[in-house]
Parts: C-alpha cells; structure tokens; sequence
C-alpha cells in the first residue's frame, strides 16, 4: 500500500530535474531525517528556489512528494544485488540515510559508466549521465542533438516501407516474378530466331561447300543428246 501510494504521489507532482533539486536539497538539512513528518514550511522555501529555477509553479507538497519518492527508490536500490540505477546524483542522501547497499550500486555504477564513457570517447558533458537522469527522458540525435520526448513531433517522422526498395511498378516479390516472365520470353524468341535462322541458311544460302551433292537431271539430258556412235566412243 505504501509502495502504490508512493509511486501514486511521483507521477502527480511536478517534474523536477534530479541534477537541480539534488544540490537544492542538499541544503536544507532539516529535510533530511528518515521520518514520515517533513517540515512545511521548509519544503515551502526550497519550493520557492526551484520555481525560480525552472520558471514553474512549484509548491510544498511537489518538494514533498519528491523526497518521499528518492527515499523509496534508494530503499529499492538498497535492497538490489546490482544493476543500474538513476540514483546517482543522491549518493550523498544514501549515506545520510545509511543505506550502505545502495552507496555500493550507485558507486559502482558511476564507475562502470564512467569507463563506459572513455571507451566509447564520448563527447556529452562530464555532468551528463544517461542513466542517471530524470524521469524525463531524452532523445539522442545524431549524437550530438538531444531533444526532450515531449518536443518531438512525430507526426514528421517518415517510416520507410519496405516497398520503397522495389521497382516503381510494384513490391519485391513482384517484381521477382515479371523478371521470371521476361526470361521466359527472351529465351522463346532466341528458340524463334534460332529455327528462322536454320530455315533460311537451308532455303536460301544452300549447301556448305564441305557437303556434295549430285545434280543426276543435267547430266541424262546431255545422254539423250547423243548418237550411237558418240555413246560407243564414250563407253570405249
């Protein structure tokens, strides 16, 4: 029950950037004890000092709200083996408040992040922990561009379709299967031109000198033509 009342009371108080209400917080150290009675009129001067800051309405009960929410979540962290956490910039609350389990995961993972910065040669700012940030979340462009969720338009995002990388007439597969219908025809036309071609080197260009063939009409018409005594002398 608590635990939903807790999360219930984050997500209806006003977004406050953990990198500027940490430092704030940090203080007034009359907010700091681990009971459930938290100073009004305290709570009322850091509230003034954040509307300042971030130009919006900020009350008592939002400062509230966000100290109770960091306590809970440093007591879950508390109670992990590892992993990641967005806690870091409250480091200094978790040794206040004792929790030596999450002193040991926020430590180290600012070490791990840190060498996950020298090894990538990131460029961010020093005080820039991704996983580290608040709740509001950003968005990497390019990697130099970051641009809050909540400024984006989607509606200006284009999605391209699969179907772009396809001929204009159609999708993929479409065109896969017209490619199959064109072969087919090329290779009907080279059977055509093959058979035409053999038609005419036969009807028209005749016999190849290599091949013999005997003419038998011209040579009985020059027999008829002769006499007795011209076929005696050939046959002798």
């Amino acid at each position: 029950m608590f635990i939903a009342l807790s999360v219930l009371f984050y997500y209806t108080m006003v977004k406050m950037p953990d990198s500027l209400f940490s430092p704030l917080f940090k203080e007034y150290s009359d907010l700091w004890n681990t009971g459930n009675n938290l100073c009004r009129a305290v709570c009322g001067k850091l509230a003034d000092r954040l509307r300042k800051e971030m130009g919006v309405e900020v009350t008592a009960e939002d400062v509230i709200k966000k100290i109770y929410a960091i306590r809970l979540s440093l007591r879950r962290v508390d109670k992990r083996q590892g992993g990641q956490t967005r806690m870091g910039h409250y480091l200094w609350y978790a040794r206040k408040l004792g929790l030596a389990g999450a002193v040991k995961i926020i430590k180290r993972h600012k070490r791990n992040y840190k060498n996950l910065q020298i090894n990538t040669d990131n460029t961010d700012s020093e005080n820039e922990e991704p996983f580290l940030m608040d709740v509001q979340d950003t968005v990497q462009i390019d990697e130099r561009i970051t641009t809050p969720v909540g400024n984006i338009d989607i509606t200006n995002i284009n999605i391209v379709s699969p179907d772009t990388f396809a001929d204009n007439s159609g999708p993929s597969t479409s065109a896969h299967g017209r490619l199959i219908e064109q072969l087919k025809k090329v290779n009907h036309e080279i059977d055509e031109l093959q058979r035409r071609l053999a038609v005419y080197e036969g009807q028209v260009v005749g016999p190849q000198p290599d091949s013999f063939v005997l003419d038998v009409k011209e040579p009985r018409e020059v027999v008829k033509c002769l006499t007795t005594e011209d076929k005696n002398n050939q046959t002798s």
